[in-house]
C-alpha cells in the first residue's frame, strides 16, 4: 500500500509540474500574441497614415495641374478663335478683290516656281477660272514652260485637292508639284504674318 501511495504522489507531482509548464507556455504565448497584435496594429496605423499622405499629395498635385490646365485651355481656345477669324477675314478679302486681282496674286506665287520649272513640260489642273484666263496666267508667269495638258477640276476634285480657287502644276516626269491657290496663299500669310493679322483684327493684346 505504501508503494501505491508513493506512486500516486509521484503522478500528482508530475501532473502538477506539467500543468505549471503548460501554464507558463500559455502565458508566454499570450504575451507574444499581445506583442504581435500591438506591433501589427502600429504597422497598420503607419501604413494607413502613409496611404492617406500619398493620396493627399496626389489630390494636391491634381488640383495644381487642373488649375494650370484651365488657363492653357483658355489660351488654346483663344488661339483657335483668332485663327478662325483671321481665316474668315482672308477668305472674305480675296472674294471681295475680284478675279483680276486674285489672278495677279496667283501669278506672283507662280513666278516663284519659274526657275524650278524652267522649260519642262507641265500638266495643269485648275478651278474657278475659264481656260483662257489660266492660259494667259501661265504664259505670263511661266513663259518658258511647255504646257502639256490643261484640265479643269470638277467641284469634288477641287475640294479633294484643296483648290477652290487657283491651279496645280506637275512636271511631266513627276519630280515637281506646285500649287498656286488661294488656300496656299492664305496658309503662307498665316505662317508668316499671323501675329500682325491677328492684331489688326482683334487688337494688340491678342494671343496668336
Amino acid at each position: 500500500m505504501e508503494e501505491l501511495r508513493s506512486t500516486e504522489v509521484l503522478e500528482r507531482d508530475i501532473y502538477a509540474e506539467a500543468r505549471k509548464r503548460a501554464d507558463h507556455i500559455l502565458s508566454c504565448a499570450r504575451a507574444d500574441c499581445a506583442q504581435l497584435e500591438a506591433h501589427a496594429s502600429a504597422r497598420v496605423q503607419d501604413i494607413t497614415r502613409a496611404v492617406e499622405q500619398l493620396f493627399a499629395q496626389r489630390i494636391a498635385a491634381y488640383e495644381r495641374n487642373a488649375q494650370a490646365v484651365i488657363p492653357l485651355e483658355r489660351i488654346r481656345q483663344t488661339i483657335r478663335a483668332v485663327d478662325a477669324r483671321v481665316q474668315r477675314a482672308l477668305a472674305s478679302y480675296f472674294e471681295k478683290i475680284g478675279e483680276e486681282k486674285r489672278l495677279r496674286v496667283l501669278a506672283r506665287l507662280l513666278e516663284r516656281y519659274a526657275p524650278l520649272i524652267g522649260e519642262q513640260k507641265i500638266t495643269v489642273r485648275f478651278f474657278g477660272y475659264c481656260e483662257s484666263r489660266v492660259r494667259d496666267l501661265l504664259n505670263q508667269a511661266l513663259p518658258r514652260a511647255v504646257l502639256h495638258s490643261l484640265t479643269p477640276f470638277d467641284k469634288a476634285e477641287a475640294w479633294r485637292a484643296q483648290c477652290s480657287d487657283g491651279l496645280t502644276i506637275e512636271t511631266e516626269d513627276g519630280t515637281l508639284q506646285c500649287r498656286s491657290t488661294i488656300e496656299e496663299i492664305c496658309a503662307q500669310l498665316l505662317s508668316e504674318k499671323r501675329q500682325e493679322l491677328a492684331c489688326a483684327l482683334c487688337g494688340n493684346g491678342v494671343v496668336a
